[in-house]
């Protein structure tokens, strides 16, 4: 097709022949048995395998990638129950194939030796213990990443409690 404004002859085909020729096609039916069995030459029907046959299987895909417009943001809490958009249950059956699901996990960390920074007054000597507190877990997930381990909060170091 060396003029861009001229439709193949295949493609110009009912649908019903056209999908049978790009099903035979994409089957790799050789195109001599192809020519022989339908109207259109080796030549149209090898023009139409390298040109159009490719367009179409391009717009397929587009038409079924993922467009991130029409998903809807899917949250799976901790329990491994489905929330629309934060607070509307839904069941995973329900979803669709463009939903967007984020996972929420819990860092395990031991409560004891973090306390409850909300319940402290905000005196200078709590939060210099949350700040130290702040400096050890950092010292202590640099360590891990250097050491390909995952991090976790220390036992031994309590600034807190």
């Amino acid at each position: 097709m060396s003029n861009p404004y001229q439709t193949c002859s295949i493609c110009k085909a009912p649908p019903e022949v056209l999908a049978a020729v790009n099903e035979a096609l994409r089957k790799r039916e050789k195109f001599r048995d192809l020519a022989a069995r339908t109207v259109f030459s080796r030549a149209t029907l090898h023009r139409h395998s390298k040109k159009c046959l490719q367009r179409a299987a391009l717009a397929e895909h587009k038409a079924r990638a993922l467009n991130p417009r029409s998903g809807r943001m899917v949250v799976q809490w901790p329990t491994g129950a489905l929330s629309l958009y934060g607070n509307k249950p839904i069941r995973p059956e329900d979803l669709l194939r463009d939903d967007f699901l984020f996972v929420v996990e819990y860092e395990n960390i031991d409560a004891a030796a973090v306390g409850n920074p909300r319940g402290l007054s905000p005196t200078p000597e709590n939060i210099n213990r949350l700040h130290d507190l702040a400096i050890i877990e950092d010292a202590e997930r640099t360590a891990a990443k250097l050491d390909g381990i995952p991090a976790g909060p220390s036992s031994d170091s309590n600034p807190v409690a």
